[in-house]
Formats: structure tokens, C-alpha cells, sequence
């Protein structure tokens, strides 16, 4: 046998790792996954994990308005962040009625 016909192809194995990895790239969309596994809510709505993640971000750094902040932070959850996890598989994102679902029940952070 060749090492060529030895080698074990790892591609896909890679691909999802660093899809993985590219999910939780981000500060928020690392706390939207331990939002939702620490929580037992299967559905989330938007406007809640804004507030929860405005929350944790004031305890690091002063900030404007508290309404102004938490509107900014749902703007980039919408925009960026709940596409990028449903796109992952992560949940099932409904951006017209502003919640998030889990895909499937059980999932592991």
C-alpha cells in the first residue's frame, strides 16, 4: 500500500470543525449558545437575549442609553449573528416574529 492510499482524508472532518469554530467566533454568539443552554426555554425571543446580553456587557464597560444599547445589540443579533447560527444548524431563526428555536432538543454547546 502507498502512503497516498494511507492517507485517512480529514477534509470534512476540518470543514465542520472550523465551521464550529467560525460560529463561535464572536463574543455574542458564544452567549446566545450559553444563554440557551443555560436556560430551558426551547424558543427565545430576540428582544430577551438583547437585554440579557446588554446586561453582561455593562458589567464590563459603561455605556449610553440603556435602550439605545439594548436596540443596537438586537440590530446585530438580527443582522449577523442568529442568521450566522441558523445558517451552523445551531437553531432555527424567525426573523418576522423576532425568536430563535432550538433545532433539536438535547443539543450540546
Amino acid at each position: 500500500m502507498s502512503q497516498n492510499e494511507m492517507a485517512v482524508d480529514h477534509s470534512e472532518e476540518t470543514g465542520r470543525s472550523s465551521e464550529t469554530l467560525a460560529i463561535r467566533d464572536h463574543p455574542r454568539r458564544q452567549y446566545v449558545l450559553d444563554y440557551y443552554w443555560n436556560t430551558a426555554n426551547t424558543t427565545i425571543n430576540v428582544e430577551e437575549l438583547a437585554i440579557a446580553i446588554q446586561v453582561s456587557e455593562e458589567k464590563t464597560r459603561e455605556t449610553s442609553s440603556a435602550d439605545d444599547q439594548r436596540r443596537l445589540i438586537e440590530i446585530d443579533l438580527h443582522h449577523a449573528h442568529l442568521p450566522k447560527l441558523a445558517r451552523g444548524g445551531v437553531f432555527e431563526y424567525d426573523p418576522v416574529e423576532t425568536v430563535v428555536h432550538c433545532v433539536s432538543e438535547g443539543a450540546e454547546p
